[in-house]
């Protein structure tokens, strides 16, 4: 089996992103279009049930894609931070890293929180919460059933069943992608809950961002390595 090349993933998925560098915005953005979608695709008329009942199962397929990429560049932005993040990211420890690789970083100007992001497995909200609750060093979701979302509501207790309903995102992504004929049953209640929690979910860990005064800081790291990497661009 060809060994993995790792820094090429990682280059060629940085052409494919935006240059615009705020994470929350980019999230925030395409979750509102997938709203936009069940507002377009919910009144259709009962001749167009096959219609509705296809593409309604590819929601899950979105909010997976927000979820894991706001995550992942969350915790890249929290490793280049510096500490104390990054002196908890040697506890992730599903990291498998060879000496070729390592010897990239510098060259390449690829950073140490975009290569460990990178690797990361976020299969599941269970892996988001695993860790997250390592680089902060706490329990990352009760912390997040603390912050208020959509102006005055408490995440944790307007949604109850947020870390169950986080996980059944990820398992309807898989089923959509991998299985042919599922019988799992999607409709636009469940896609609609899903949106909700997927949103507040990335609104109230800005929330704890700003608690640890993060925020700004996380921007203008942001801001300083994707100005590098322009530069760099403009140079090959």
């Amino acid at each position: 089996m060809k060994k993995r090349d790792i820094i090429s993933e990682i280059l060629s998925k940085r052409k494919r992103l935006s240059n615009r560098n705020d994470v929350y915005e980019h999230a925030d953005k395409r979750l509102t279009s997938l709203i936009y979608t069940y507002f377009h695709l919910q009144p259709l008329s009962r001749e167009h049930k096959n219609i509705k009942s296809e593409l309604i199962r590819y929601f899950a397929v979105g909010f997976v894609s927000c979820l894991e990429g706001y995550y992942r560049a969350i915790i890249k932005e929290l490793i280049d931070h510096g500490p104390p993040f990054r002196d908890n990211a040697p506890r992730l420890d599903e990291l498998k890293l060879d000496i070729r690789t390592l010897t990239q970083l510098h060259d390449k100007k690829v950073s140490i929180g975009e290569m460990i992001s990178h690797l990361l497995k976020i299969s599941s909200f269970d892996d988001i919460q695993k860790h997250m609750s390592t680089l902060l060093g706490c329990d990352y979701f009760s912390k997040l059933k603390t912050k208020t979302v959509v102006g005055n509501k408490v995440y944790g207790e307007f949604h109850p069943r947020a870390y169950a309903t986080l996980n059944d995102i990820f398992a309807d992504r898989h089923v959509a992608c991998h299985e042919l004929n599922p019988r799992l049953k999607w409709t636009f209640k469940r896609a609609v809950e899903q949106w909700r929690v997927a949103s507040h979910t990335i609104e109230a860990n800005e929330g704890i961002l700003k608690d640890y005064r993060l925020r700004n800081m996380l921007k203008e790291t942001a801001n300083k390595a994707n100005s590098a990497d322009a530069k760099g661009r403009a140079t090959d």
